[in-house]
């Protein structure tokens, strides 16, 4: 599959052998009125995508499309992510010139696989005295 994404947050996943757009319809998207780019990214199983979102990272079954998690710590709108298989990593970036690192971590119940690397409250940056 081939997982597609335009400026205005509208995904589309498609069937590589046939061509045709499966319709799997990613819950919960919200339509971005903004032209920035909008990088998504897929984990390096190809199980799941994840979408900047507001000021998270909303994290999707790419099969059935349904939301799974989603990941916060930014404080302002999130613009990009991309996953780094080597390192089982996703770094997210967004407009407040921050980007975090999303690491590997024990289960915790309501989570997916991945938590910032240092735990931060929703108004506390990791550079501020």
């Amino acid at each position: 599959y081939v997982v597609t994404c335009i400026s205005t947050g509208f995904v589309k996943e498609w069937d590589v052998a046939t061509g045709l757009n499966t319709l799997v319809h990613f819950s919960g998207l919200q339509r971005r009125s903004s032209e920035k780019p909008l990088q998504i990214a897929v984990s390096n199983n190809s199980q799941v995508l994840y979408y900047p979102s507001a000021n998270s990272i909303n994290c999707y079954d790419i099969a059935t499309g349904r939301l799974l998690d989603q990941l916060t710590g930014h404080l302002a709108q999130t613009q990009c992510c991309t996953f780094a298989p080597l390192a089982y990593t996703l770094i997210s970036g967004a407009t407040d010139s921050h980007c975090i690192f999303w690491s590997p971590f024990e289960a915790v119940p309501g989570r997916t696989s991945l938590a910032p690397q240092q735990a931060l409250a929703d108004d506390e940056d990791a550079w501020s005295d």
